[in-house]
């Protein structure tokens, strides 16, 4: 990785992470690496500095935006948390740009994001309203689409994997098909967005951390040799930062599968996730599959999102969830939303579920969907309205 500086609020630079140092082990007739204090600071000080306040938004709405039908409407934020200044407060106040400014890499870095979006209306059972996170003013990537509900305000939520370089920018959108315009609110419940640090572009693959050895005067510091009071540096400090930087996340989505879901009560059909955005620790495998496997044992935050085409005429209700296989035996339900269709809309159905799932290696996580519509519904597969799963890991 390309080493680049990102100026805290303080003013402070501070290296961006970066693949540590492979330190070389000394031999007879050979010098091993030297501890300059230059290496310590790029190598371990600058990436923890990083670590420990990786670049995180938090904004939320202040005033409330009219809404037109069938428009992706940006929500202006006043920032609550912005550690690294990529909000401004005065102009273009919906956008949260990427930090860093290096223009030697095509690629970026990845971001966990989420929206929020409170409708002040949304009481019309007959149409859909979508929250969305949107990059760069035109890449929209949607999430909750459900009904509303009469005597009921709306309230959506999106989340998804997005990488960003070279001042790319983002927004939490929302959209409704009612063929009027309708307010956001901010009374009682306020629209938000959140974006935060979680991998870098690239890296190297490791296994999970060990915990640090507890130093003592009498141990000698190594490369690589272990035993005694030998200590080594490419165990302990080069790839326990390697796997903070680059830790296992993946996106899987539907795009190019032609999948229908049967009906059926309590019937409950696995997503095929025939496309993988990321997959740094290889979870997935090519073809119609609907499953990630866990390669590194720890906590990790999960995000479905079961997303159906639907006729202008539809019927009951639709309901989706995470399982979890348990490789040393068992299952576990992970519930997530529910809704009506939408009677009088064909924007379709998308019903998130967000969780925080322990794993160990072997685990596995599918997304599902049961509904009892008359007839089998369609997968949706469009460029920015689709099924995903997401799953980041945490920690430990």
């Amino acid at each position: 990785m390309t080493g680049t500086y990102v100026t805290m609020p303080s003013g402070l630079k501070i290296l961006a992470p970066r693949t540590p140092h492979t330190w070389i082990e000394k031999a007879t007739g050979v010098f091993g690496d030297e501890l300059s204090a230059k290496r310590l600071e790029a190598d371990v000080a600058s990436s923890v500095a990083f670590l420990r306040q990786r670049p995180f938004f938090q904004g939320e709405a202040t005033v409330t935006t009219a809404v037109a039908s069938a428009t992706y409407v940006p929500i202006p934020m006043a920032e609550l948390v912005d550690n690294v200044a990529g909000h401004s407060d005065s102009t273009n106040v919906s956008r949260w740009y990427d930090p860093f400014t290096a223009t030697s890499s095509t690629i970026g870095d990845w971001y966990l994001v989420t929206s929020y979006i409170a409708f002040a209306g949304g009481t019309d059972p007959t149409k859909s309203y979508v929250a969305g996170i949107r990059l760069n003013g035109s890449t929209v990537y949607e999430g909750s689409k459900n009904a509303g509900a009469t005597g009921k305000v709306q309230t959506g939520l999106c989340v998804d994997l997005v990488q960003m370089i070279n001042s790319d920018y983002l927004e939490a959108v929302a959209r409704q098909d009612t063929g009027g315009s309708i307010n956001t609110t901010i009374t009682g419940r306020t629209s938000t967005l959140t974006a935060r640090w979680v991998c870098a572009r690239t890296g190297t693959v490791v296994a999970l951390p060990s915990t640090p050895r507890t130093w003592t005067a009498a141990d000698l510091l190594t490369a690589d040799t272990s035993g005694g009071v030998n200590v080594p540096l490419n165990v302990h400090i080069r790839d326990t930062l390697r796997f903070l930087i680059y830790p296992p996340i993946v996106r899987l989505s539907s795009v190019g599968s032609s999948q229908t879901i049967p009906t059926g009560a309590g019937t409950w059909t696995s997503f095929q996730l025939p496309t993988a955005t990321v997959d740094n620790y290889t979870g997935w495998s090519s073809g119609a599959n609907t499953k990630y496997t866990c390669q590194r044992a720890g906590l990790y935050s999960v995000y479905g999102l079961a997303a159906v085409a639907e006729s202008a005429t539809a019927t009951g209700f639709r309901a989706a969830r995470i399982l979890h296989t348990i490789a040393a035996g068992g299952t576990a339900i992970y519930g997530g939303h529910s809704s009506q269709a939408a009677t009088a809309s064909s924007a379709g159905t998308q019903l998130p579920v967000l969780a925080k799932i322990r794993m160990a290696v072997n685990d596995t996580l599918e997304l599902q969907l049961t509904h009892n519509e008359v007839g089998a519904l369609t997968v949706k597969t469009g460029s920015g309205d689709h099924a995903r799963l997401i799953a980041v890991w945490r920690s430990l």
